[in-house]
């Protein structure tokens, strides 16, 4: 039987469903896949062989049922997405509305200072600073004398081991990134305010002053490659015109911005009670495009109310076991940068062929828009040009990359440099190819990441010391493209099983010259590289490994 064709190219057909008659339309458009780029329409010839049978009363029912059913969930996930944005609210009112109030901060590292310092800008009653260290570091002490010079608000401060009269009275605990919540949970627990004290993070802790501010964020997290990623986005937007700001796990420690925003946004700079005003850096927040953050799982396994508009999980591969316990808890960790992402231009992006962390992805959130690094829509890289595609684009637009390759080594860094411009168009801009092209010149990779320290007699002197896992080790020492002498060495990560986890690199290091390895743990690196085909020499210290390469 022949449909009659519309002007629509459309497909129509009255079937009888239980007792009504219900229309059912068709074009051409709803047969397509969303995923592929390169799915066509069906051709018409085939379309007419496409039918529909009327439904049985039964099948009508379970129908019916399974209408009535996916309605309920939906209603209620919007109540429960309701009920989680007024606990959100009331967390965040907690954080910032402090006047009064104690505030304990837990570790005193530059994140943990940071926090101190802005708690101090909201007009806490009192601060109680702790940290596990024996004594202060010349830096601490410090930032000690500038809040305790502070005018109206009490200051209490304790090193070494954490006690349960520490958190006495306390109505918010603020925990630095590097102090695991499990360490200090029980010590919280016996404490007398253990009932009433708001437990969050750092992160949380500033969120919660600078998305009052309604400027896009991009958020960048992974196991490898998020500081440069992090990098790689605001090196482009600066280039393209945008202000932006790097910060959280890139070095900047988040609370630093959220004080400065509150500052210029209240002229608290010409206040004379606030604490550290010669240190934090102004920002002009009417002319400020982005926040570009590197987010680490230490700073999101506490849940808070972060809402990126785009949120990036690079990879996952196995790392910090000794925060986490295994990968399922690690990569959920990383997976609740998206949790609150809800907007209908929010945008998440995962690693093609993980299947662990797209699984703790959708866990968190089923409904944002995605894109995948490694397919479209989403990002690809071939002959030196990367493509890049979002969900509202017909189709990809394709970069190239010139000389990239020379400042920036290593395959590794192309797709960066990739998922950097895809990032840059989700935030909502738009520049011409070319201009675009022009930015992606400048990019230069962070210190300490494949950085050329310098050439010797045509011998290049590359600093790869950021890379702290196996994973990150293996695509550094790829990268080089060369036999090279490789030096490895320090105080290694133990896996769950005791070893270093340096046999995995046996194979690429067995193209190498040689192997210098040097401090701590260079014994047992040379044993789990033991292998006639690598050279293997140890020595002390990183100046010994130097002078001998």
């Amino acid at each position: 039987m022949r449909f009659p064709m519309t002007e629509r190219n459309t497909y129509t057909r009255r079937v009888r469903v239980g007792t009504t008659t219900t229309p059912l339309s068709y074009s051409p458009l709803s047969l397509m896949s969303s995923h592929s780029p390169r799915t066509r329409p069906l051709p018409r010839r085939q379309l007419r062989r496409f039918c529909l049978t009327p439904l049985s009363p039964r099948q009508a029912k379970t129908a019916r049922d399974k209408e009535v059913k996916r309605l309920q969930m939906c209603k209620d996930e919007s109540e429960g997405e309701a009920a989680k944005g007024i606990e959100h609210e009331e967390k965040c009112a907690r954080q910032t509305n402090l006047a009064g109030k104690t505030v304990a901060i837990v570790g005193l590292g530059a994140s943990g200072i940071a926090a101190a310092k802005l708690a101090c800008d909201r007009d806490v009653k009192k601060l109680v600073l702790m940290d596990r260290a024996e004594k202060p570091t010349e830096t601490q002490s410090e930032a000690l004398r500038e809040l305790e010079g502070v005018r109206g608000m009490d200051v209490d401060v304790f090193f070494g081991k954490h006690e349960p009269e520490h958190f006495s009275d306390v109505d918010v605990a603020v925990m630095s990134p590097g102090v695991p919540l499990a360490r200090i949970e029980d010590t919280i627990s016996r404490s007398k305010s253990s009932d009433t004290i708001l437990v969050t993070s750092e992160f949380a802790f500033a969120v919660a002053e600078i998305q009052e501010e309604g400027i896009p964020i991009a958020a960048i997290t992974g196991t490898n490659g998020k500081t440069t990623v992090t990098s790689f986005v605001a090196q482009l937007l600066t280039a393209l015109g945008k202000k932006c700001i790097s910060c959280g796990n890139i070095g900047r420690p988040l609370s630093d911005v959220a004080l400065s925003l509150r500052r210029e946004k209240q002229g608290a700079q010409s206040q004379s009670n606030g604490a550290g005003n010669g240190s934090s850096r102004e920002i002009d927040v009417e002319s400020l495009d982005a926040l570009v953050v590197e987010v680490s799982s230490y700073q999101l396994e506490i849940p808070s109310a972060f809402h990126p508009k785009v949120a990036v999980v690079l990879n996952l591969t196995q790392d910090h076991m000794e925060r986490h316990g295994d990968m399922t808890a690690y990569a959920k960790a990383k997976a609740s940068v998206c949790a609150n992402m809800l907007k209908e231009d929010d945008l998440i992006v995962v690693p093609k062929g993980d299947e662990l962390i797209r699984e703790q992805v959708a866990l968190r959130n089923s409904t944002c828009k995605r894109v995948t690094i490694g397919d479209f829509p989403g990002v690809w890289v071939s002959n030196n040009t990367a493509s890049v595609q979002l969900p509202w684009w017909f189709t990809h637009r394709d970069f190239r990359l010139g000389d990239l390759s020379r400042t920036c080594l290593g395959e590794h860094n192309a797709w960066n440099a990739a998922v950097a411009i895809l990032v840059c168009f989700a935030l909502g801009f738009e520049w011409p190819v070319i201009k675009v092209a022009e930015a992606i010149a400048q990019l230069k990779t962070p210190p300490h990441r494949l950085e050329i320290l310098d050439t010797v007699d045509g011998v290049n002197f590359v600093n790869d010391s950021k890379a702290t896992n196996i994973d990150a080790a293996r695509v550094g020492i790829t990268s080089l493209g060369r036999p090279s002498v490789v030096l490895l060495g320090g105080e290694a990560k133990r896996l769950g099983n005791g070893k270093l986890g340096f046999g995995e690199l046996v194979e690429v290091l067995s193209k190498q010259k040689a192997v210098i390895t040097f401090g701590q743990d260079r014994e047992q690196i040379s044993k789990e590289l033991d292998c006639e085909d690598i050279e293997c020499i140890g020595v002390a210290s990183l100046k010994d490994a130097v002078a001998k390469a």
